[in-house]
């Protein structure tokens, strides 16, 4: 089965993650993008992003491994929520 394009970017930015590449991980994202931390929790722009990232990477002593657990991909236009379970290891 072929990935959709979205995965292939979120599996991009997983490695980023992984390799503590923040340079390569906020390219990805838009200027406007909305990541959810957790409920209530958002970071909003690349640089609340990026900050959220440094914080979760020391959070887990720089030890972080993230796996895709399951994905879904909304698409309206140019936009794509994507809703994912991800797992830490």
């Amino acid at each position: 089965m072929t990935k959709h394009p979205i995965e292939l970017v979120i599996e991009k930015a997983d490695t980023a993650i992984v390799q503590e590449d923040f340079d390569t991980l906020i390219d990805i994202y838009s200027a406007d993008a909305v990541l959810v931390v957790k409920p209530g929790m958002n970071a909003i722009g690349k640089v609340q992003i990026r900050k959220a990232f440094e914080a979760i990477a020391t959070h887990f002593n720089h030890t972080l491994h993230v796996e895709q657990a399951g994905m879904k991909i909304l698409e309206a236009g140019d936009t794509a929520l994507v809703i994912a379970a991800l797992g830490l290891l």
